[in-house]
Order: C-alpha cells, then sequence, then structure tokens
C-alpha cells in the first residue's frame, strides 16, 4: 500500500512557500552574452549570468567567411558562396618593376636605325628606315617593298654641283612641298609609307 502521506512530504522539499523551486532560481533576471573569443560551452540553471563561447565556422551565406585561417600578408579574395581564400600580392606590386609583370604585352621591336646608303641616277627607298644620298646626277627618288605606317629618313649630302629632284610615282607631294629645289639645297627628306610601295613626302629641310 502507497504511503501518500510520505509521498506528499518528499514532495514538499521541492517547493518554497508553495513556488517550485526550478522556478525560485529563474526568477531572477540573468544575461547571456557570447564570448566570440572562446569556444567553450556553458551549463545554465538560472542561478547566475553566463557567457558561452562559439564553435564552428560561420559561412559566408550568414555573414561569416567560411574559413578558419588566412595566410599572413595576402589579401582575402571571394570565392562566390564558398569560403573566403587569400591571395599573395604580385612581385611588380611591390617591385614596379615591368619583369614582374605577368602577362605582359608584346612591346613590338624597334627597326634597324643604322644608315642605308642609296646610290645612282634611280635611288630606292626600301627595307632601311634611314638612308644616306650623295647625288652625283640628277636623281629621281622611288620607292618599293616598304613597311606600311613606318617613317623613312633620307639625309642628302649635299654635292659641289646642284642636280634636280625629281619623284618617281611611288613617292607623292600631297603637300606640295617644294621640291623645285635642287639637291644641294635640300638636306633632309622625311616620308611615311602608305601602302607597300607608296612613300608620301611629310617634310622636307632645306639648308640657307
Amino acid at each position: 500500500m502507497v504511503n501518500i502521506f510520505a509521498s506528499i512530504s518528499t514532495l514538499t522539499g521541492y517547493f518554497t512557500s508553495g513556488v517550485a523551486n526550478i522556478a525560485t532560481k529563474l526568477n531572477t533576471p540573468r544575461s547571456i552574452q557570447t564570448n566570440l573569443a572562446s569556444t567553450a560551452s556553458v551549463n545554465f540553471d538560472g542561478t547566475a549570468n553566463i557567457t558561452p563561447g562559439v564553435s564552428g565556422t560561420l559561412p559566408v551565406g550568414n555573414g561569416g567567411t567560411g574559413a578558419t585561417t588566412f595566410t599572413s600578408g595576402q589579401f582575402l579574395k571571394g570565392n562566390g558562396t564558398g569560403a573566403v581564400t587569400t591571395q599573395a600580392l604580385a612581385t611588380v606590386a611591390t617591385s614596379g618593376s615591368y619583369n614582374d609583370l605577368s602577362n605582359q604585352p608584346s612591346i613590338p621591336t624597334l627597326p634597324n636605325m643604322a644608315f642605308g646608303t642609296l646610290t645612282g641616277a634611280t635611288p630606292s627607298v626600301t627595307t632601311n628606315y634611314n638612308y644616306t644620298f650623295t647625288p652625283s646626277s640628277n636623281f629621281t627618288l622611288s620607292a618599293s617593298g616598304l613597311s606600311i605606317g613606318y617613317i623613312y629618313y633620307i639625309k642628302i649630302s649635299t654635292p659641289a654641283t646642284a642636280y634636280t629632284f625629281a619623284l618617281a610615282s611611288s613617292v607623292t607631294n600631297p603637300r606640295n612641298l617644294p621640291l623645285t629645289l635642287t639637291a644641294s639645297k635640300i638636306t633632309d627628306v622625311v616620308g611615311i609609307a602608305t601602302a607597300a610601295n607608296t612613300l608620301e613626302i611629310v617634310s622636307i629641310t632645306t639648308a640657307p
């Protein structure tokens, strides 16, 4: 037979003034503040304030980085919804040297700047870009096999005799520069290749 009075006596130990002892613990306000520098777990029974730590890695989707460590000295690099990664600075970022640049653009090689020599009554500007010419008779300047867009320079040495300077059909003078002067007065001729076989004169220098 169950002793009802003994059971009631036992239950009475769980109450104070008719209120459950557990509820009494929770009757006093307590604070719960997360310590982001801690990974410790804390039990809570209502008798004191608690400061639990954290565990796990907060993903990018929830405002975190998704990573637990980063390489020192590198910058952060987004990875979509994946964990943030790091990447080292390119050497050129600190050296400033073109030689340290990756995917360098192709820089064309400068053409041969050495002077070639033109001779004959019909001197022809061809594959070189600089020429010297000392006329020994009346002459007609021509051109062939040029590199389109390149500048050609002809330095005319002044002879003892004045000779007539004429142009072949491959050399144009759209600016009507004064070619009626004799070769003894013209010292420099500059032209640009507008076609493989067309040299357009852009400037003429004359001696005083």
